[in-house]
């Protein structure tokens, strides 16, 4: 008898320890996703910075959307690895999965005069992020605020649906919607 108790016990102890190393592991992917996010967010700003001082398009542009690509890909693989191991992602993972999918889609579109596949791109982003924003969220999440600065010359932006209005990306990016209908 007391070996079955030991055994439930030892099971029981060893049961505690497999999920406090799971919440660690998650809060160390979840801390990944934020550190990625914060580049994603500093490569866009040096971005901005870059076409606010040179009007001059090329390879440096291609360069930055090279680099928040990497960024973004690496978000998305640590979101479907909380998808993998839960089975569904908190709203934060979403949310944090989804403003990087929106700046990808907003680096696209610097692009797209130069290689039009790049528009398609930034509406297939868009998307994604407005499906993985579909929560119950008091308010939409172009509305809330964003985590981090941005600036696009002497312009601080705080909430996306800002960003995007003030630049006119807005309309470009409700064309993707029209074009899809088609």
């Amino acid at each position: 008898m007391r070996g079955i108790i030991f055994g439930f016990g030892f099971s029981l102890l060893l049961g505690g320890i497999t999920t406090l190393h799971a919440q660690a592991v998650e809060m160390q992917l979840e801390q990944q996703m934020v550190a990625l996010e914060r580049d994603v967010v500093r490569a866009y700003n040096e971005l901005q910075k870059f076409l606010h001082e040179d009007t001059r398009r090329g390879p440096e542009l291609l360069a930055f959307e090279s680099l928040i690509n990497v960024y973004v890909e690496e978000v998305l693989k640590l979101y479907d690895t909380f998808w993998r191991i839960k089975g569904a992602t908190l709203e934060s993972q979403q949310n944090i999965a989804a403003r990087c999918l929106i700046f990808r889609s907003l680096t696209y579109l610097e692009r797209a005069r130069e290689d039009p596949a790049n528009y398609e791109k930034a509406c297939d982003d868009y998307k994604k992020a407005l499906h993985l924003a579909e929560n119950n969220l008091k308010e939409p999440l172009l509305s809330t605020k964003l985590p981090y600065e941005v600036w696009i010359g002497s312009k601080l932006y705080l909430r996306l649906a800002d960003l995007l209005d003030s630049r006119d990306k807005n309309f470009q990016m409700l064309d993707c919607f029209r074009m899809s209908k088609k």
